[in-house]
């Protein structure tokens, strides 16, 4: 599992779509349908909450957060294609939503694009300047008993924060 609270972030998610025009279409469906990915969410059947979310996302394309949650859920089980085309298009109906921005460039330091991360990681750090994760997240690819190359990366971040190096290191104790 991610070092990210992702439970957390996919609960918020999940809260925060805006259901008040999505109910006018059929709400007992589309209801329905969110509170089965939550629950496949919970006990961890990500695949189960995927085919919700597709199924939601049929009844209301409109509604980026459903895309942002489908990859979530990809990126939980490791389908690193399919994350990315949802993040994008998340990102495509709404530039300023954090999570898919952020696990966006996740995604692309998990897969060693380091340049295809940047824009992506920039933008959440600008939407949530003073989380963490958005800081420090693409930094989690390096080791921090590599101080030369931690340093280059977080150039190539933009960080420049020594608050930010000591809590990476802070962050990063548990996961070596």
């Amino acid at each position: 599992m991610h070092p990210i609270r992702l439970n957390v972030v996919l609960g918020c998610l999940t809260c925060c779509v805006l259901l008040g025009p999505a109910f006018s279409q059929g709400p007992s469906q589309f209801e329905s349908l969110l509170a089965s990915a939550q629950q496949a969410q919970a006990r961890g059947d990500f695949e189960a909450a995927a085919e919700s979310y597709r199924k939601a996302i049929t009844i209301h394309p409109e509604i980026p957060e459903l895309k942002a949650n489908l990859g979530l859920m990809y990126y939980q089980t490791g389908k690193d294609a399919q994350a990315i085309d949802a993040f994008n298009r998340a990102i495509h109906l709404n530039p300023d939503l954090f999570v898919p921005n952020l696990f966006l460039g996740l995604n692309y330091v998990k897969l060693k694009q380091f340049k295809d991360a940047i824009p992506y990681l920039k933008r959440a750090a600008q939407l949530k300047p003073n989380d963490p994760q958005a800081q420090l997240g693409g930094l989690r690819s390096v080791p921090i008993y590599r101080p030369i190359r931690l340093t280059r990366k977080m150039r190539m971040f933009g960080i420049t924060s020594a608050s930010c190096i000591l809590s990476r290191s802070k962050m990063m104790r548990g996961f070596f």
